[in-house]
């Protein structure tokens, strides 16, 4: 699938040989694997930033420690209040609960320390997806000049959604777009899951937080999280 992916956008911008390996050694893939079925909850993000290029998973940069920080942090709060036949350990919640970028390539071009290395296509793409990104974020729709590289993330994130939804009991998977662009892709790639939306974890973009208090929405989705991880 990775491949699949690059020569897609290959499509759109001409990429040689170089700059197709370099853009695959950027792919972050999906914290799904473990799921086995057991999986209720999928949070999507945007893209992998530096510190996800670096270690390979979506949780790894300071969004993904806002979200597991929020998770791990609740329940803490809970047993410490002494409530420990009422809440789950905090692996359960995690064994039930997924991470996806709607891109696995970055969109943000600071990510890519590699320009010198690419040839023109290449420059060009990264040009785009930044181009992409901050279009979707301020809730406008991207350029038909920039449609068919949407197009291609778009049935990118749609072949990883069927393979989660697929993995999983008849009961379904509970998706949660984080943020304008996880909210766009995810209701243009599959307008029937009905998502929860949420903000973004980022202060810069929303955040989770209102004046040291959890927003609401994201208090639902946690609350949500323990419920499902009492279940056997």
């Amino acid at each position: 699938m990775p491949g699949r992916f690059i020569e897609e956008l290959s499509q759109h911008h001409s990429l040689d040989g170089a700059s197709r390996r370099l853009f695959e050694e950027r792919l972050v893939n999906d914290l799904t694997n473990h799921l086995q079925g057991s999986c209720n909850t999928v949070f999507l993000m945007e893209s992998p930033d530096k510190a996800e290029l670096c270690r390979h998973h979506p949780l790894a940069g300071a969004a993904g420690a806002t979200v597991t920080g929020v998770i791990i942090g609740a329940v803490g709060r809970i047993l410490h209040d002494g409530e420990f036949d009422e809440f789950p350990n905090p692996a359960d919640i995690f064994r039930r609960m997924g991470v996806m970028n709607v891109s696995r390539l970055p969109l943000q071009g600071e990510t890519y320390d590699c320009q010198g290395d690419l040839c023109e296509g290449g420059r060009s793409l990264i040009d785009e997806l930044g181009k992409i990104k901050t279009t979707v974020e301020q809730g406008r729709h991207p350029s038909d000049k920039e449609r068919g590289v949407v197009d291609t993330i778009s049935d990118d994130l749609r072949r990883r959604v069927v393979d989660v939804v697929g993995s999983v009991a008849d009961e379904g998977v509970h998706f949660v777009a984080c943020g304008n662009v996880a909210k766009f892709f995810l209701r243009r790639t599959c307008p029937n899951l009905h998502p929860t939306c949420i903000p973004h974890p980022s202060r810069r973009r929303g955040g989770w937080f209102e004046e040291g208090t959890l927003n609401a929405d994201v208090q639902k989705v946690v609350n949500r999280l323990h419920q499902i991880a009492r279940v056997p």
